[in-house]
């Protein structure tokens, strides 16, 4: 800078060359003639994109894609809809052979799966609806009913809350579906109580409140315990833990909702009722009234005539009761445990989108990748005609067809099915014929087919480490061997399988006579073949590499490079043959390390349909790495994958059920004051098991963890209905009534009551049970657990809990006997 009186003054000198032209211009050297040499006089000098090939074909034809998504709070649909008009309108500027379209419409699916639970919810209410107006008053069962909207309501209103986040998706409504019947349970225990104490005392604000008052204390800590047991649904910490979180938020603050409406708003109603004053009401009262009323006389006949002599037979025979009971739990954990009823943690969700993706060994020819991708491809057409012939569905099941990938390294397909309601091919056949065409491919690293949604990794997978590459490369390969051997495994790799021929330089004494060393000589190679990066300049808002190399038709083959000419100390040049030996020689092309040991991972798909992963995976540690380490003694391996992941989500799980079910315990021996009898109302939660998993064996669905999901709610509303059983056994007991008339007086008051909860649950559930729709799939096990889980947990309430009190009886009774006795001889 120049310092002058009036300040600084800036001297720069600009040379930098910014674009092709430019860089042509570059004087390298200057002559006494005046002449110059131009950097474009020995050299090309090229403006283009990074040398990258790649490959992209759309329904057959050369095209390119664009992943459009909807960010922040932006609406999927109304995003999509917007799309849908730029590429109409689009198309009609372009030329004739430019196609412009839309596929993966997933605002589709968003759609079908809203109107799926929308419907299943709009006919669950329904049917509950009907439930109740059979054995409830057209007033009593109309004001249950009334609630819903309110616990809805308030529940959207909290589903953007800080901290929770949740929006109206899949899960989230298929939580209001599940909650449906439960909350209707609360309000049916306090309707039902009311009804009753009405019916006695008369229609008036006093025994309304009464009514109410009479299970408040077991019907608000009912719904407490239904929170807390779904509390394990929101704490859990994994990649999965957004599905569960979304079903919990939802019924949990519906259960919250749920228990001010039933105490408060739900009495008000009911007391202050006016629907017998409007005309079209009244007459839809008269004949539901009448009817329910018949239907609760023979309700009664069946409960005086059948059910309470059975009870009592069981009574006597409590201990031979209890052990049917335990019996039958036993040949339940048996049907799980040998595999009638598959348990898989995280099953495939069969999808409309099949995806393949096949990868090269490094440094496979362009060309070679070329003919992978065109065998595949060929391999899905075939079988897209074959199915044709076979059906006589012209359309066959290819929608969209979409191929990417980058020549000598990989390719990834991806195809759109039509709807599943149009071809009578699933999307596991499809698979299963596309990966049989395809056979075998050379110079493949893996070939991997997907037919459904995979949530976490691949359901097989493990990382072996050794001392040693020969150790490795043996135990692996015996490994992979293993595994492939399994039925119902398929699609194994190996990360081994990156074999690639390796050229490898070795410097001839001549050259160390010219001042060459093997680091300059790979130094030249290198920027020779790859190239050396001079500069980079800033463009705008790019940042440019200037690449100094060969030109590519001049570092194409192997020849090429005994054609170069190697730079010597002096500044001479002698061909690389002079100066330099070659040996070929098989090498991996990567090498990954685990705690600074070679490793290996070795993965395969399984077929959960028929097969339990977790169950090979078991059998592979437990069997057959104890072999493989006897034969490799530095030989050490870890799960990877779905395994492990599951292993995580099922550890989170049972840390939350365990706090779970103490939290319970702890609010059940709140209104009870007792610290036995909790234990008795809790013993429903290892039978009711029977019901969830004797539905899965009549729906043939493996049991996952949405099933469990489905336990952890039946938990809560089992517990719930038995409460109210224990809470009318101690009221009669404290009438002084002994423990066997107690029970069956409590019994036949709280029969109708546990079976309305009981059957507005399973028929909430219904139209769930009853989905085909491949949208339903991911949550129907839930939905199985819970409904048929409440229809045995209905039996065990109903039978064995009053079992139960007499059996904890009789052992109170032994000990003070003990205790008299001991006190006598004493």
């Amino acid at each position: 800078a120049i310092q002058s009186n009036t300040g600084d003054i800036l001297l720069r000198t600009q040379g930098q060359a910014f674009n092709q032209n430019e860089f042509n211009r570059i004087v390298l050297r200057s002559f006494a003639d005046g002449s110059r040499l131009y950097l474009s006089d020995v050299a090309y000098v090229r403006d283009a994109f990074t040398q990258r090939s790649g490959l992209t074909s759309f329904d057959g034809k050369y095209g390119a894609g664009l992943m459009v998504y909807a960010i922040g709070d932006q609406d999927v649909i109304d995003t999509t809809n917007i799309i849908k008009r730029y590429v109409e309108k689009k198309q009609l500027t372009l030329a004739d052979n430019i196609e412009l379209s839309y596929w993966q419409d997933f605002s589709h699916y968003i759609e079908e799966r809203m109107d799926l639970m929308g419907k299943n919810l709009t006919i669950g209410a329904l049917l509950v609806f009907l439930i109740l107006l059979v054995f409830l008053n057209f007033n009593l069962a109309f004001w249950v009913m009334a609630g819903l909207p309110v616990c809805f309501l308030g529940t959207v209103a909290l589903m953007q809350m800080s901290g929770v986040n949740v929006s109206l998706n899949m899960i989230s409504l298929f939580g209001f579906i599940t909650v449906l019947g439960i909350m209707v349970d609360d309000a049916i225990i306090i309707g039902e109580s009311i009804d009753s104490t009405t019916n006695k005392d008369g229609h008036n604000l006093n025994a309304v409140i009464k009514g109410v008052k009479r299970v408040a204390i077991p019907a608000t800590f009912g719904v407490l315990t239904t929170v807390v047991s779904f509390l394990p649904t929101v704490t859990l910490d994994s990649v999965f833990a957004p599905f569960p979180a979304a079903m919990g938020w939802v019924v949990i603050f519906c259960l919250l909702f749920s228990l001010l409406e039933s105490k408060l708003i739900l009495p008000a109603h009911i007391a202050h009722s006016r629907l017998t004053q409007i005309p079209l009401l009244t007459a839809i009262s008269q004949r539901t009234n009448r009817f329910s009323a018949r239907t609760n006389v023979k309700l009664n006949q069946f409960i005086d005539q059948l059910y309470l002599p059975f009870l009592k037979r069981c009574l006597v025979n409590r201990y031979t009761t209890l052990a049917s009971f335990i019996g039958a739990l036993i040949i339940t954990g048996g049907i799980l445990a040998s595999g009638i009823v598959l348990l898989v943690v995280m099953p495939n969700v069969p999808s409309e989108i099949l995806g393949a993706k096949v990868e090269m060994i490094e440094g496979t020819p362009n060309s070679q990748t070329e003919n992978a991708v065109d065998q595949i491809t060929e391999a899905l057409y075939q079988a897209n005609q074959d199915y044709i012939q076979d059906s006589g569905d012209t359309n066959g099941f290819i929608k969209h067809f979409y191929t990417w990938g980058t020549p000598g390294d990989y390719a990834e397909f991806m195809l759109e099915l039509t709807k599943v309601e149009h071809r009578s091919i699933d999307s596991y056949e499809i698979i299963q014929r596309w990966r049989k065409n395809a056979g075998d491919i050379t110079g493949t690293k893996s070939l991997v087919f997907r037919a459904a949604e995979e949530m976490l990794g691949d359901p097989i997978s493990f990382n072996i480490s050794a001392d040693t590459r020969e150790e490795l490369v043996a135990a692996s390969t015996e490994l992979e061997q293993i595994i492939a051997s399994y039925e119902g495994v398929y699609d194994s790799k190996s990360s081994l399988n990156n074999q690639v021929d390796e050229l490898k330089l070795n410097i001839k004494p001549s050259a160390e006579a010219l001042g060459l060393s093997l680091s300059d000589l790979g130094g030249q190679v290198r920027d020779a073949f790859y190239g050396i990066e001079a500069q980079r300049i800033q463009r705008g808002t790019d940042e440019v590499k200037v690449m100094v190399r060969y030109p590519r038709e001049d570092r194409k083959a192997l020849a090429d490079l005994d054609t170069m000419f190697i730079r010597t100390m002096s500044g001479d040049t002698v061909p690389f043959y002079s100066v330099a030996d070659i040996t070929s020689q098989p090498s991996y092309a990567s090498i990954e390390k685990i705690n600074g040991r070679r490793a290996v991972n070795i993965s395969a798909k399984v077929d959960k349909l028929s097969f339990n992963p977790d169950a090979i995976s078991r059998q592979i540690i437990t069997h057959d790495f104890p072999q493989l380490i006897a034969k490799y003694p530095s030989l050490r391996f870890e799960m990877e994958g779905e395994a492990k992941d599951s292993a995580d989500i099922v550890n989170g799980l049972t840390q939350g059920f365990i706090l779970a079910i103490i939290a319970v315990y702890a609010l059940l021996a709140i209104p009870l004051k007792s610290y036995t009898q909790p234990l008795i109302i809790m013993a429903i939660i290892p039978f009711s098991l029977i019901g969830a998993i004797a539905g899965h064996l009549i729906m043939d669905t493996a049991f996952s963890m949405m099933s469990f999901f489905g336990v952890i709610a039946l938990i809560g509303v089992a517990v719930n209905d038995s409460l109210i059983l224990t809470d009318a056994v101690n009221q009669q007991r404290a009438e002084g009534q002994s423990i066997t008339d107690a029970v069956l007086a409590s019994c036949k008051r709280r029969f109708r009551a546990i079976l309305l909860t009981s059957l507005t649950t399973f028929f909430g559930l219904f139209p769930m049970l009853l989905e085909t729709s491949l949208q339903a799939q991911v949550i129907q096990p839930m939905a199985i657990s819970l409904a048929f889980g409440i229809v045995f947990a209905t039996v065990i309430t109903l039978l064995l809990i009053p079992c139960l009190f007499l059996i904890l009886n009789d052992i109170q009774e032994r000990e003070v006997k003990s205790l008299s006795n001991n006190g006598a001889a004493f």
